[in-house]
């Protein structure tokens, strides 16, 4: 703009020091266009702008009427500015193209060049972005025929910008990179750092958090060269974002402090503020509420004596006292904020439900004006759970359907890469995945627990598919790249256009909101063909990524079959005895989360420390009564059972509950063992499955014939100081270390409770060579330094279809939280210092098996106090969807030799053609004879997937 009026003056005084060129109604004309840009700089309303407007079009007539082209293409850019600051948008382009017109009639390259920009820019403010795109491309060809390319990279960033909305991030990148390249050219080193910025936001869209925070801190470091400190503190939030986005929740604060003392030496208050309240937000992630209260009470402080709004950091900091507990202290924050959802939840926490009742109506109708969907989200949950209270659950059922239906409005609006974390995000106290729970709860409340499956069902199958953090490290085979390519670009397309649209106030921007829909509806309609072919061609790969959750009648469970399937609700655990197709009994047990985390927690606890003799049997029957005691009432003993984990549930060593009996210390080889006690594995044989849907997908997915052949990856080399990479001096290593996998390792080993660390484990070498023997001359092994990432992807993955039997005895981690990490992974020779040893979950699912047998002897959960349970469950999902039909793992860190000597047994009753979980039962009863007797040895072991 300012541009724009310089551009005038130097029109009018040119009009005015040389009359014999022009008359004095064009010099009219421009004195209007000078005072039109004034009236619009300063409007602060709408009449203002409108006032502006018409000064613009007086000046229009007058240069229309002497011809004046210059003017009245100055004239309609005038006023398509006016009109957009109107959201006049359509009127705005229709000015701009008229002037795109009148300036390729002058061949005024430049001026044609420059309206193709602002064209652009219009059409990508309505979500036009293919055709912003298909504007600015025109643009630099013609510059580029005019000799007049992009010199230092400035207008090649709105072209990778319109690239990365149209989801097309790696264009973008290479777009960005050569824009870096110019700018580096001609040492400009505040466009250069501008670009690593925006390179960096493109890797965090791909997922690629690594490359964006180096992208970040490369920007840092040419800020630091060019000394602009708003900027540098910019940078630094940028960086601490990355942190929390990756869960090194630990680093975030320091950025963060660090953008505060530039701001502080600024005398920024505003800046001060926010980062202050950032801040707060960081150690909340960490459930560090005193650090959050503090620093989050700070900025409001700041904030308030600068004369700026605090209300939304006070409803910040009043849902961190409620989500504490703390509804006393809550309570004049949410007056101060004086926000529907803050009174609404406050009268929902003190069972208020008819005042929470009023305020979430008025919530409701504030989002179906506006069209804001989060609030429409709170809305419909907290009044399905005002129904819930008051208990008319039909009313409560309707809010919660809408609520489901809400959530999958707001995945969509996400990119890829920010879906890892989805279910953990809370809006205005709700967990994402409150509703679906709600409706499997007051479904099950009606009695109705057939309905309550498919809701049920829904949560397992999106919580696994969220997990997993981008496509391009899904298992892919057989998907053409073309496909994954267009399916990437209409996912990232379609999440930002609702991001976009999200930020609309519909009453105040009605033609830009109405547009944007239009164009989230085309994205979608064409997302929802490409499904479709997905799901008729690629079925495997479309089960994760839109996973359709079967319902009982269309599953695959077998008519002998029993499954007790369990759903943790929040405010109890729902129970459904499945038999055939047929739900033959159901409960609803009241027992809040807190409570059953904690009963599991304590009962994991001697094993998860190594203290046997701490076990608590009673405990132990105190899970079985509630949990099982009546579900299994009519089922016959001996008969198999499977169970379908939730939540915690999913780390709880099932086998190991107690049916019956007293304990009485006795002395074994191991230790003191409990005696006199009838445990569930002695009753029942026990499988699991992650779900009907993932039970259901693997039975009816194409299988190639099982391998006759065994593979065994164990004993890996995981520090420098391991003899054998000594004896191995001539062995290959990486050319450089990879500091990331070494912060990496660190954390991992800092951050596990118990102090676990990645120690050798050479019993597992013996383990190798046995079953290699057992499988006589149809096995092979990668041990050591050969027990590597790299060997194992690119030599032995081409042929697993080989390998009926595959083990690796190694450590593993299923948590699903460990800082930098946000999946599970199993851990291989990670020397020299650097090298990627951690075989993750998505690297898993991108594997080919024909495996009957997949089993991880050495597994380490890592989960200490977390306690989800569902990386373990995942980790067997994932082996299934790369083929294998069973996994064998533990649920807690297990004694070498017990281990080794149980997986032994387990492959050579499976050699000697007993079924599975019959392999499984005698390898148990095996150990147990042979002085093993405690569940710490025996407990862990669980198969999950087929049993047969």
């Amino acid at each position: 703009m300012k541009r724009f009026g310089t551009i005038v003056l130097a029109v009018l005084f040119a009009w005015m020091c040389l009359p014999s060129l022009g008359q004095a109604q064009p010099g009219k004309g421009f004195a209007l266009l000078k005072e039109a840009h004034s009236l619009q700089a300063k409007a602060s309303s709408k009449e203002g702008l409108e006032h502006a407007l018409e000064k613009s079009r007086e000046a229009l007539k007058i240069f229309e009427t002497h011809k004046a082209r210059l003017g009245i293409g100055m004239a309609l850019h005038q006023m398509a500015m006016i009109h957009q600051k109107l959201g006049q948008y359509a009127e705005a382009i229709e000015c701009q193209e008229k002037a795109l017109e009148l300036r390729r009639k002058m061949a005024d390259s430049r001026g044609v060049s420059g309206t193709l920009g602002d064209l652009a820019n219009l059409n990508s403010s309505m979500g036009r972005h293919r055709k912003a795109l298909e504007l600015l491309e025109k643009a630099e060809k013609l510059n580029a025929r005019a000799g007049a390319g992009p010199r230092d990279g400035a207008a090649l960033i709105p072209i990778a910008r319109a690239l990365s909305k149209l989801g097309q991030n790696r264009r973008a990148l290479e777009v960005a990179e050569k824009a870096r390249e110019l700018a580096q050219k001609t040492k400009n080193s505040r466009l250069e750092e501008q670009i690593l910025l925006v390179m960096g936001q493109f890797n965090r869209n791909l997922g690629r958090y690594q490359q964006a925070l180096d992208a970040y801190e490369a920007a840092l470091a040419v800020n630091r060269m060019t000394r602009l400190p708003r900027r540098e503190a910019h940078c630094l939030t940028q960086i601490a974002g990355v942190h929390l986005a990756t869960g090194e929740y630990d680093k975030a604060p320091a950025r963060y402090r660090e953008a505060l003392k530039i701001a502080e030496e600024l005398q920024d208050r505003p800046l001060q503020g926010h980062i202050l309240s950032s801040l707060g937000q960081a150690y909340a992630q960490t459930e560090d509420y005193p650090a959050a209260l503090k620093h989050i009470r700070k900025g409001i402080e700041i904030l308030d004596a600068a004369g700026i709004s605090t209300r939304h950091s006070k409803y910040l900091l009043a849902n961190l006292c409620m989500d504490m507990g703390d509804l006393d202290k809550a309570e004049p924050l949410v007056k101060e904020a004086n926000l529907d959802a803050g009174f609404a939840r406050l009268a929902l926490l003190r069972n208020d439900y008819r005042t929470a009742e009023t305020h979430y109506q008025r919530l409701l109708t504030w989002g179906e004006r506006t069209g804001n969907v989060n609030a429409l989200f709170s809305a419909y949950t907290g009044l399905a759970k005002v129904h819930e209270g008051l208990e008319d659950y039909p009313k409560a059922e309707q809010f919660y359907s809408e609520a489901v239906r809400l959530t999958e409005e707001i995945r969509s609006g996400l990119l890829p890469a920010e879906r890892t974390h989805f279910f953990e995000v809370k809006i205005n106290g709700f967990s994402r995945l409150e509703p679906a729970r709600g409706l499997t709860r007051v479904r099950m409340l009606q009695n109705r627990a057939a309905d309550s499956i498919e809701s049920s069902e829904l949560t397992r199958a999106r919580s696994f598919a969220e997990g997993l953090s981008r496509r391009s490290e899904l298992g892919t085979a057989g998907v053409p790249n073309e496909v994954l390519e267009k399916e990437d670009a209409l996912t990232s397309e379609l999440a930002s256009l609702k991001k976009e649209r999200a930020e609309i106030d519909r009453e105040r921007d009605p033609e830009r909101f109405k547009s944007l829909t239009a164009e989230i509806e085309r994205v979608r309609g064409e997302l929802d063909a490409l499904i479709e072919t997905l799901w008729a061609h690629h079925r495997p790969y479309a089960a994760v990524k839109y996973p359709r959750p079967v319902s009982l009648g269309n599953s695959a469970v077998k008519p002998e079959e029993r499954l007790v399937i369990f759903d943790v609700l929040g405010e109890g655990v729902g129970v459904k005895l499945v038999e055939g197709k047929k739900i033959t009994q159901t409960f609803f047990i009241r027992w809040p989360l807190n409570e059953l985390e904690q009963d599991i927690h304590h009962f994991r606890q001697p094993f998860e420390l190594v203290q046997p003799d701490k076990f608590d049997a009673e405990l132990a029957h105190k899970l079985y009564k509630k949990l099982l005691a009546a579900v299994l009432t009519n089922v016959p003993e001996g008969a198999p059972v499977t169970i379908v984990p939730d939540g915690p549930l999913a780390v709880l060593p099932f086998e190991a509950l107690v049916v019956s009996g007293k304990a009485r210390a006795q002395k074994t080889k191991s230790g003191l063992s409990p005696e006199g006690l009838t445990w569930l594995a002695d009753v029942h044989p026990i499988s699991y499955q992650q779900s009907l849907t993932a039970l259901t997908l693997a039975r009816t997915q194409e299988r190639t014939k099982t391998g006759e052949h065994l593979l065994v990856v164990a004993d890996p080399v995981f520090h420098a100081q391991d003899e054998r990479l000594t004896e191995a001096a001539g062995a290959a290593r990486p050319a450089k270390e990879d500091q990331r996998n070494i912060r990496l390792m660190s954390a991992i080993e800092a951050a596990e409770e118990g102090g676990f660390k990645f120690d050798r484990l050479a019993r597992t070498s013996d383990l190798a060579e046995n079953l290699v023997e057992l499988f006589r001359g149809k096995g092979e092994m990668l041990t050591g330094l050969q027990a590597n990432k790299g060997e194992f992807l690119n030599t032995v993955a081409p042929r697993l279809f080989n390998y009926g039997w595959i083990v690796f005895a190694t450590h593993g981690l299923v948590s699903n939280k460990v800082p930098g990490l946000t999946e599970p992974f199993l851990a291989l020779t990670m020397v020299i210092p650097g090298t990627d040893g951690f075989l993750k979950m998505t690297d898993i699912m991108g594997l080919s098996l024909s495996a009957d047998v997949v089993a991880l002897p050495a597994c380490q959960t890592g989960l200490g106090k977390e306690l989800s349970g569902e990386g373990v469950m995942s980790m067997g999902r994932a082996f299934q969807y790369a083929g294998a039909r069973s996994v064998l793992m533990t649920l807690w860190s297990v004694a070498e030799d017990s281990s080794v000597q149980l997986v032994e047994s387990f492959f050579r009753h499976v050699r000697e053609g007993r079924s599975k979980l019959d392999a499984l039962a005698l390898a148990r009863q095996e150990i147990r004879e042979s002085g093993y007797d405690h569940p710490f040895f025996w407990a862990p072991f669980i198969l999950v997937g087929e049993a047969n």
